[in-house]
């Protein structure tokens, strides 16, 4: 039995295609395509402007792959929008990407069906040994470098981040955005949709890379190290603000009450009084007025002193529904009483019922902030007492 045609109906059965974004490869961009042609029969190629005989290059191929020809250099950021635009278009689910520069074998195409096979939901990436000869510094240092960003922004490690060769969820990300137009492009994919909980899949590659003086690279060392870096930080700014608060929260809630309970309480290393600490700095934040930034004043309190992360933000779970309009009405109300001691303000009159609206909020809002802080504070000082006593009861350190 024909091997290609087993593949071909592999290829089909994942509803998957080819894209091959190409610039000024005319060398080596026809190999790669027949390579590829012999695995599937739905291949997407983008000449990005190309100055070298590419085009022409690629005219033999019109009848048996699809050829997008843009009219000047956009970036391989762009070249590879413009092929995912066209794979969504044709309503595939998976897109492989292959660099056209020879570095990549497509004799690797059924390691990666291997692994599709055994994770059907995720991106895959070829992850490639960087200790040939041949393998020039910067490129050895370049990944190094991303690895280190991509572990920062999104708590996850990979061997490497910058290779071409991978498997892309169409059906995920068409419901993305993303800013990144050059280089820079599919490190964002990766992190974005590593944020979203999606398996990132490392499949095992050869790799090329020929002799100095027949090297041909696009990268410019400066401008798109500069754009790389800007955008990292945008990421990164994201990840502390609001994906690593959240991609806490999930993974607390993929886990029982008991699970919870055994791994971050009773086997945990940590003394009765750092979880007590814990506890009760959760139920202070999770009351505390000021909504959208608690979860990231918790993870901040908790790292400075070294408390447990995932049990403090599953505490303060207390100011999400159904008990937020309790916490509201206790705050007026504790507020009220304290202000109206102090005789320092007005105190609104509060009727708690469904016509509770954000106006009645606004107005009264010294004594809400009064009656959070005071209510936050009263509930930390409970939860202490009452969780060091009873770790002290039942959990020996």
């Amino acid at each position: 039995m024909d091997e290609s045609i087993t593949y071909k109906e592999t290829f089909k059965k994942w509803n998957m295609c080819v894209l091959i974004p190409t610039f000024n490869h005319g060398g080596t961009v026809t190999d790669v395509i027949d390579g590829m042609l012999v695995y599937t029969d739905d291949v997407i190629v983008v000449n990005d402007g190309s100055t070298d005989g590419t085009k022409e290059a690629l005219e033999d191929y019109s009848t048996r792959c699809m050829v997008i020809n843009m009219p000047k250099n956009r970036g391989k950021g762009e070249a590879l929008r413009r092929g995912f635009k066209r794979a969504m278009e044709l309503n595939f689910d998976r897109c492989m990407t292959i660099d056209a520069d020879g570095q990549h074998f497509p004799s690797d195409v059924p390691v990666f069906l291997d692994y599709l096979q055994q994770y059907p939901d995720g991106l895959f990436m070829g992850t490639r040994t960087l200790d040939h000869e041949n393998v020039p510094g910067t490129s050895t240092f370049g990944n190094k470098f991303a690895n280190f960003w991509y572990w920062v922004i999104t708590s996850r490690k990979l061997k490497d981040t910058q290779s071409g060769f991978r498997i892309y969820p169409l059906m995920t990300m068409k419901k993305m955005n993303f800013y990144s137009h050059r280089y820079e492009y599919e490190a964002e994919i990766l992190i974005r949709l590593s944020w979203r909980d999606m398996d990132i899949v490392p499949v095992p590659i050869k790799v090329y890379y020929p002799p100095g003086d027949e090297r041909i690279t696009h990268f410019k060392k400066v401008t798109d190290f500069t754009r790389i870096t800007i955008l990292n930080i945008i990421l990164l700014v994201q990840a502390v603000f609001y994906w690593h608060p959240v991609m806490l929260i999930r993974k607390i809630k993929k886990k029982s009450l008991k699970q919870l309970i055994d791994e971050h309480i009773l086997s945990i290393d940590h003394s009765n009084a750092r979880i007590t600490a814990a506890l009760m700095v959760g139920i202070f934040f999770g009351v505390a007025p000021i909504w959208g930034f608690q979860m990231l004043s918790i993870v901040g309190i908790c790292m400075l002193f070294n408390l447990n992360k995932p049990l403090a933000l599953l505490i303060a779970q207390i100011s999400l529904p159904p008990l937020i309009p309790f916490v509201i009405y206790l705050s007026f109300k504790i507020g009220g009483v304290f202000l109206k001691m102090l005789s320092v303000a007005h105190v609104q009159s509060i009727s708690f019922s469904k016509e509770l609206s954000r106006a009645d909020i606004g107005a009264g809002l010294l004594q809400y902030v009064t009656g959070a802080l005071l209510l936050g504070l009263g509930l930390a000082a409970v939860t202490g007492v009452v969780s060091y006593m009873l770790l002290s009861i039942f959990r020996k350190t």
